[in-house]
């Protein structure tokens, strides 16, 4: 006998919990805690993972404009300038579609990787993984990798091409994931790949840069941009952010830069239907 379908009800009640997650998730580098200036945190971009209670992904998980400290998830870091919110209160949700961070709105589903967690949404979902202290002195947790989708609306981006609109996308993502004080500010990069990918199904596009920060965390930044699998005719943006390893510890704890490649790899049309009005996913 086949499985019963979820019901709308229980999309919504998890929607929800993941509206509280997300908030203040910007891009690139992720955190719940609020931006230290309001603006260079997850927030503003939505592009950032959400984990309850965690940080982002590759920076202070709410903090100013890294990648995101561990106040939360949404925060800082890269993206979010606004506040970040307190962990909820409820009990985190089982996910939408088990083993992936489901994107109710633009229709695309991200890989949790081993060892990392994840929250869906109504119109941006996100993966994170590994917290540490800032190096900002602020006391606050960053997180070492994080990626979240966003619609290129959400983020303003003028362009309306895949190609474009990664291009235009990669300077502000890594300005969100590392350019606040979190981090010193970028003090240069370097761009490692610029080229056409296929991404669920859809023909997209990706850039990805090395950043390097005055505090000496430096890191691969990537923008993935493709059309939306739900036949919206609008574009989603992925916002990656991973430090890089700097010891041989920290080699072996991971991630690297082929995590990157894992994520872009493993995204997929989602398989998740249904009314979403009233909340989002769920926190993993």
């Amino acid at each position: 006998m086949p499985p019963k379908p979820r019901s709308k009800a229980r999309i919504a009640i998890a929607a929800a919990v993941a509206v509280v997650v997300l908030a203040g998730i910007g891009g690139g580098v992720y955190a719940l805690t609020a931006s230290d200036d309001g603006k260079g945190g997850q927030a503003d971009s939505q592009s950032q993972a959400p984990v309850p209670g965690g940080n982002g992904g590759g920076g202070p998980e709410g903090g100013d404009g890294g990648r995101g400290d561990t106040g939360g998830q949404g925060g800082q870091g890269g993206q979010g300038g606004s506040p970040s919110p307190e962990a909820p209160d409820q009990s985190p949700q089982a996910p939408l579609d088990k083993g992936y961070a489901t994107d109710l709105g633009n229709g695309i589903a991200l890989p949790v990787p081993d060892g990392w967690t994840g929250a869906d949404g109504i119109s941006s979902a996100g993966v994170q993984t590994g917290t540490y202290t800032c190096p900002d002195g602020s006391g606050k947790q960053c997180v070492k990798g994080g990626a979240s989708s966003a619609s290129a609306k959400s983020l303003k981006l003028s362009a309306t091409t895949a190609e474009a609109a990664a291009k235009e996308d990669i300077a502000k993502n890594a300005k969100a994931s590392y350019g606040g004080k979190t981090y010193g500010g970028i003090t240069g990069h370097d761009e490692l790949l610029s080229k056409k990918v296929t991404v669920a199904g859809q023909k997209g596009y990706l850039v990805r840069w090395s950043v390097d920060t005055k505090a000496k965390v430096d890191a691969w930044v990537e923008s993935v941009v493709l059309p939306s699998p739900a036949g919206s005719g609008s574009l989603v943006v992925l916002r990656i952010g991973v430090d890089k390893p700097q010891t041989a510890k920290e080699k072996a704890a991971g991630p690297d830069d082929s995590a990157i490649d894992e994520i872009v790899k493993g995204i997929k049309k989602s398989d998740i239907s249904g009314s979403v009005s009233g909340g989002s996913g769920q926190g993993v």
